[in-house]
């Protein structure tokens, strides 16, 4: 009946899923699929009330399944994904593309010059965190760089399809007609706005030798073209000098070989570059190349000759990218390395704590005493005294930003230095008609002059090209004297004649601070270059980037002299290196556990992983400190940095069996083991060491088992969270460490190849410790009865040892005696000595025929011999009747035997009757 049964609910079951071969898309065939599934759970559970029916059960179960994985071959059982949504908001400056569309974005790319394109995955985590950061910097390039974001990881959209990225976000700069240039930085506005700037001005111009001189002093490694735009507006190789600038950037967005560009033959002949096309890499303590002119002057080729040619930098930038990576250890395994943990302000234009840091590696690396290191440091501390000057002009601007503007343009009648705005057009027969001229003239004057000057001077404005020459040659009255002259505007639209308002300033070699802004379109571009400013200055505090006011105010240029040239004049050099502290805190707290962390102070660590050291600068941050701190290093006058843990519970552990086993740290270490009348024990563990949680059991029985013991110390120590001296750092955990008292010096460490057992741990601490604990140990294992027998033992071992002492006294009186006798007696006497002296009976036999004064000679030393020896056992006696007393003097004063020492007396031996020993 029951086969009968389960045949038709088998055939009831293949009718069922035939139901499942009909459309997918359709509603029914839905509703008809569930329902099957349904009924299979319900077959299911009814044939699992009969046991006996476990084979059949199996088989129908994979004969539906079978069945049902062959209906749903080839057709989706995945629920589809929700569309995607805007990762950033409708009103952001961000460009977001949510589907994964690149045709647009590559449309946008022949419209806009740049674009800085984000992929992102809408799930990660890390794309979610960079998004704000991301957002920032877009606004503060609104309107002058697009800022895109794609989410590449939508299954169906072109860019999943396209690109095969491992890894979320993915930040790219790309320039028209050009490859990606991929930011690695860190991701944050700050560093993403400085990059992008980077890369709009890859190139700077020189124009006299003072900048040359400031240009190569302030890089490590510089790289300086020559281009001659007077024979054409593009010069040959130009294009691939600046792609070569902005790859130079890409490879190494902190420590850039920074490139520029000069433009006038006799400056550049000066450098040693006499063609066009022509460039030089100048490296700060290393000569300066000379590119060869053979060589291919492509971007790919330029950049890796400066890559291998270049010199590595005073101080190295460390910036690892947030995953695992070598950055650090590499650093650390060249050598020694200090590294300087500093506040890093990117839109601040001079990077104030690195100076200071290079300063003082200028000095330390300037072993020739070279006069163009010094003058380097030179002009790093006239460079950072001014650009604090300069923010602080930019604060005051932007905060009256409003009446700043109202005086930007100043009418030559109501300036007493008279500055006149000429705009001329060229002659539209050769140009065009919307080409011209306009320069600004300028002529100091302490009185406003008056209006036939005035208009003297607007008669300049003539129908050919201006220059200085024909400007002079119009006036009446001599020539103006400016101070400082400089060109503006593009070159191609504009020609003009600026002159600056100069005043003599003792840290700048430009004597010139700012130009007169009487130009309308002076007066534009000065104030959109004010907006951009006040913008950074917001940006600033936002991300709470270190102000420059508060930067360590340390301009001393005598407090480096005592360094100079130390890394050649000793064998403990160390390498220098800088990371940002408010992003890379965290290696600080590896590097110096329990330091104190601000991120808006510097910090310093010297770390030496040969010998496996930190060292860490207590004194406020300075760069007189600093250079303290290297000579400290090399003269070994520097204290080793312990990392030392905290205690969280009670100092006491083993409290639930009723033992103390004291926890100690790094700083309360040396207190518990210098405990001069104390033996100690210590263990050394790691909470991640499994062999040491099975050991901490062993070590609590230990613990029990000396619980009487007054003399005896247990402690222990996290060896991974707490640092210790040299002498006692371990290899491995556990570790056992033993002090004895009054001996600490002698302190011994388990033997790894003695299994650690309980016997083998209470012998190893009765060897090494004091002879009262050994005492301790014996009496407290010791029944009532064994110390009792052991009294009577250790009574009749001192009368023993006394009458053994006694006769050693007697024996050394006779011979005593005898010597005396010998020293008065005449040359020749009978032998009388013999039977008191060691070994043969007579010595008068063994050596036949000696003279008599030889005979006695060899007498006395005999004698002499046989005092020595006698006095030697004497001593050896008396120090173990001693022991002996002490033993007996223990056994009385026993906890366990609380009666007088008469009753001592009561077990001795009979034959043991000296009336001086009861006494």
């Amino acid at each position: 009946m029951e086969s009968d049964a389960f045949g038709d609910a088998k055939s009831r079951l293949k009718r069922e899923i035939d139901v499942v071969n009909c459309s997918m898309a359709n509603t029914t065939c839905e509703i008809q699929r569930k329902g099957l599934l349904h009924r299979t759970r319900g077959f299911y559970k009814k044939m699992a009330k009969h046991p006996n029916m476990s084979v059949t059960l199996i088989g129908v179960t994979l004969f539906l399944l079978i069945n049902i994985c062959n209906s749903f071959k080839g057709k989706q059982m995945v629920i589809p994904p929700k569309p995607p949504e805007r990762f950033f908001p409708v009103g952001s400056a961000v460009l977001d593309f949510p589907y994964g569309n690149i045709n647009p974005v590559t449309n946008l790319l022949v419209k806009e010059e740049v674009i800085f394109m984000m992929y992102y995955a809408p799930w990660c985590s890390k794309s979610k965190q960079i998004r704000g950061e991301f957002a920032k910097a877009a606004k503060y390039f609104q309107n002058r760089i697009r800022f895109v974001a794609v989410n590449c990881w939508w299954p169906s959209g072109e860019c999943r399809s396209s690109y095969k990225l491992i890894s979320y976000p993915e930040l790219f700069v790309y320039h028209t007609n050009l490859d990606g240039f991929k930011y690695k930085g860190i991701p944050t506005a700050d560093y993403m706005i400085q990059f992008t700037e980077d890369l709009l001005y890859p190139l700077k111009i020189l124009h006299t030798r003072e900048q040359i001189k400031e240009f190569n002093s302030r890089y490590d490694n510089a790289m300086i073209g020559f281009f001659d735009f007077h024979a054409s507006p593009q010069p040959p190789g130009y294009r691939q000098f600046y792609l070569t600038a902005m790859r130079l950037l890409e490879k190494d967005f902190y420590q850039p070989v920074r490139s520029a560009i000069i433009t006038q033959p006799g400056l550049a002949s000066l450098l040693g570059l006499h063609h066009s096309k022509s460039l030089i890499l100048h490296r700060l303590t290393n000569t300066t190349l000379l590119y060869p002119q053979e060589g291919n002057f492509t971007d790919e080729y330029l950049t890796h000759w400066i890559g291998v040619h270049k010199q590595q930098p005073l101080v190295k930038w460390l910036s690892p990218p947030g995953h695992k990576t070598q950055h650090l250890s590499t650093a650390i395994n060249q050598g020694p390395a200090l590294v300087v943990f500093i506040p890093v302000n990117q839109l601040h234009t001079n990077s104030f704590y690195y100076n200071m840091v290079r300063e003082v590696a200028l000095h330390y690396l300037n072993c020739n005493d070279s006069l163009f290191m010094r003058d380097a440091t030179e002009l790093s501390i006239r460079q950072r005294i001014a650009s604090i000057e300069e923010h602080q002009k930019h604060t005051d601007k932007c905060l009256y930003k409003q009446v700043y503007k109202n005086t930007l343009y100043m009418s030559p009648a109501s300036d007493k230095n008279c500055c006149i705005s000429l705009v001329t057009s060229h002659n539209k027969e050769y140009s065009r008609e919307d080409s011209r001229t306009v320069c600004e003239y300028c002529k100091h004057v302490k009185t406003t002059p008056s209006l036939e000057e005035r208009s003297h001077l607007c008669m300049l404005d003539t129908p050919t090209s201006l220059s200085t020459g024909a400007m002079f040659s119009g006036l009446a009255h001599s020539p103006p004297h400016c101070l400082n002259t400089g060109q503006d505007y593009n070159t191609n639209e504009y020609r003009t004649l600026c002159c600056k308002e100069c005043s003599y300033n003792v840290l700048s070699n430009d004597k010139c601070s700012s130009r007169k802004t009487t130009d309308p379109f002076i007066a534009r571009s000065n104030f959109i270059f004010l907006n951009l400013i006040c913008k950074t200055l917001k940006l600033q505090e936002e991300q709470n980037l270190t102000s420059p006011f508060d930067f360590v105010k340390d301009f001393s240029r005598f407090d480096l002299e005592k360094v100079m040239g130390l890394h050649c004049r000793s064998n403990r050099t160390l390498n220098l290196h800088v990371m940002d502290i408010k992003h890379h805190s965290v290696f600080l707290e590896r590097l110096a556990p329990g330091y104190l962390i601000d991120v808006n102070s510097p910090a310093a660590v010297i770390v030496d992983k040969k010998n496996e050291a930190q060292y860490v600068l207590r004194e406020t941050f300075s760069k007189k400190n600093l250079a303290q701190f290297i000579m400290n290093y090399t003269s070994s006058d520097l204290d080793r940095y312990l990392r030392s843990g905290t205690l969280n519970n009670s100092p006491c552990y083993g409290d639930h069996i009723g033992v103390c086993i004291r926890e100690a740290t790094s700083q309360s270490f040396q207190d518990i083991i210098l405990q001069q009348d104390k033996d100690v024990l210590v263990l050394l563990y790691a909470p991640w060491c499994g062999f040491c949680a099975g050991f901490a059991h062993l070590y609590l029985n230990l613990a029990k088992y000396f619980k009487t013991a007054q003399d005896l110390i247990f402690a222990r120590i996290n060896a991974d969270s707490n640092d210790l001296p040299w002498e006692y750092t371990v290899s491995s955990y556990p570790t056992l460490l033993f002090f004895p008292a009054h001996r600490k010096s002698d302190s011994v460490v388990f033997p790894a190849s003695i299994p650690k057992t309980l016997p083998n741990l209470i012998k190893f601490v009765l060897h090494h410790s004091t002879h009262d604990l050994r005492l301790d140990t014996a009496a407290d294992i010791c029944s009532d009865l064994c110390i009792k027998h052991n009294r009577v033992v250790v009574a009749v071992t001192v009368e023993t040892l006394r009458s053994q002492s006694h006769q050693y006294a007697k024996r050394l009186h006779r011979l005593m005696s005898h010597l005396a006798s010998l020293n008065n007696a005449p040359k020749h006497h009978p032998d009388t000595t013999s039977e008191y002296l060691p070994g043969k009976s007579s010595i008068d036999n063994s050596v036949p025929g000696l003279p008599d004064d030889q005979l006695m000679l060899q007498r006395r030393r005999k004698i002499h011999s046989s005092i020595a020896y006698v006095q030697k056992q004497i001593r050896k006696t008396e120090k173990r009747v001693r022991d002996a007393e002490y033993l007996n003097k223990y056994l009385l004063s026993h906890k366990n035997f609380l009666s007088g020492k008469e009753e001592l007396f009561e077990y001795f031996s009979p034959h043991v009757k000296d009336k001086k020993s009861k006494s």
